[in-house]
């Protein structure tokens, strides 16, 4: 016998439940709705505006470069704002373009190098400094590799770029600088750009590259771009800047606190730490070699390089005390120091060698007729090789072999034995030939 569902009676809970659960569906469904229609219409209006996207709310995609449109086009807003730009401004940033036509990104070698790589295995971050070239010498100077100083110059800004680029191998890396002297009258933009880079111009106002002002603007790639983003920089203030090579994002720390991530898609080029001033100024910058402001970086260590490299620190003084080596050196010498004429041949012409007559360059080699017995100048030549532009001579204390200019090799007769200087010099100097 079968029993038939009843109707729950009105007055039942499960009938509460769902007087409750459907009215709230529908108020949700109807917000995310108006949600998605608002973001939706904003959306088109940017898009036919041609805004500038300078994206106040969050981090501009430089990714999406060729989007920076505004009214009649790029071409357009560029003119715009040429017509409202001073005569001086105007035409500093029209030679910069050309500038940056005639030398685009990558048109010099930028990847670091294997020496570059060894050299940084072997310095740490001490690697990284800023190198004025010669554009920028007479505007500012650099003290203690990352100290920089700039003079006053009212009639141009400029700028100077680090030595090597940010790697890519981490997850982040992270620099900073202090405005160690920075008066009110004097703007200052910090950022990152591609190398060569105008030395005339700040970092984030022509293309390939962005940057923090003094006065709390961010700018990416063209004057115009120029945006609000964080507060402004007073003298003492710290500004960090972060970097995500994986996704190009960029941010800003000011006094170890940090903002809002700035820009994102920075990751097709080598960028390079920039700074740059209008006016006198004094800024010290942090690649690592000290503590960061910024806690997170140093509990996550996101310096440039280690503090220190895989290159050995010098001896303390006075370690040479008990040394095997230098003790046979002295016996060695005290043998052979009653004659003193056999070895003013030898010791006059290895001066020569380390001071080169002016014009002329000295090759790390040196040639040794017989290298079992270098104590006798009668069996035992030392040679150099100098190159003056036409061929190339190798000469000794007794003798010129000439070489052609066609054959830059130096004959070297058989029997005989070219060794480089380090060896050399601590074969003479075990030998007893030199002091």
């Amino acid at each position: 016998m079968q029993v038939a569902d009843t109707p729950n009676p009105p007055n039942s809970p499960r009938h509460d439940v769902r007087l409750l659960i459907l009215p709230l569906l529908v108020f949700l469904s109807m917000c995310l709705f108006v949600l998605l229609l608002v973001i939706a219409c904003v959306a088109l209006s940017r898009h036919r505006r041609g805004g500038m996207l300078n994206h106040s709310s969050g981090p501009i995609d430089l990714g999406r470069e060729e989007f920076v449109n505004g009214e009649g086009g790029f071409e357009g807003l560029e003119f715009r704002w040429l017509e409202s730009a001073i005569e001086s401004v105007r035409r500093s940033y029209l030679k910069a373009k050309v500038y940056q036509l005639q030398h685009p990104p990558n048109s010099h070698p930028t990847d670091i190098t294997l020496s570059q790589f060894l050299y940084i295995q072997e310095k740490g971050v001490s690697a990284w400094c800023f190198e004025p070239d010669c554009d920028t010498i007479n505007y500012l100077l650099v003290h203690a590799r990352t100290e920089i100083t700039f003079l006053p110059d009212p009639a141009s800004s400029s700028c100077v770029q680090s030595n090597l680029p940010l790697p890519k191998l981490n997850e982040v890396y992270y620099w900073e600088v202090k405005m160690f002297d920075l008066p009110d009258s004097t703007a200052v933009a910090i950022g990152l750009a591609t190398k060569p880079y105008p030395t005339f111009r700040l970092p984030g106002v022509n293309r390939y590259s962005i940057a923090y002002h003094s006065n709390g603007n961010k700018s990416y790639n063209y004057p115009f771009t120029t945006s609000s983003f964080g507060p402004i920089l007073r003298e003492g203030d710290v500004l960090g800047v972060g970097y995500r090579p994986r996704t190009g994002i960029i941010f800003f720390t000011r006094n170890g606190r940090k903002l809002e991530d700035a820009f994102v898609g920075f990751s097709k080029w080598n960028l390079f730490p920039t700074i740059g001033a209008d006016g006198p100024c004094s800024v010290h910058v942090n690649f690592g070699q000290a503590g960061f402001v910024f806690i997170e970086a140093n509990v996550k260590k996101w310096g440039l390089a280690p503090c220190a490299g895989t290159l050995a620190p010098p001896p303390a003084y006075g370690s040479e005390r008990g040394s095997i080596l230098l003790d046979v050196g002295r016996e060695l010498h005290a043998s052979v120091s009653n004659t003193p004429s056999e070895l003013s041949t030898t010791t006059r012409f290895l001066q020569q060698v380390r001071r080169p007559k002016r014009g002329t360059r000295i090759a790390p080699a040196w040639h040794i007729r017989n290298h079992m017995d270098l104590t006798s100048t009668s069996t035992a030549s030392t040679t150099t090789a100098i190159e003056d532009g036409v061929g190339q001579v190798v000469s000794t204390p007794n003798r010129v072999i000439s070489v052609s200019p066609a054959d830059t090799r130096p004959i070297i007769p058989e029997g005989d034995f070219v060794y480089s200087e380090t060896e050399l010099s601590r074969r003479i100097l075990l030998s007893g030939c030199v002091t």
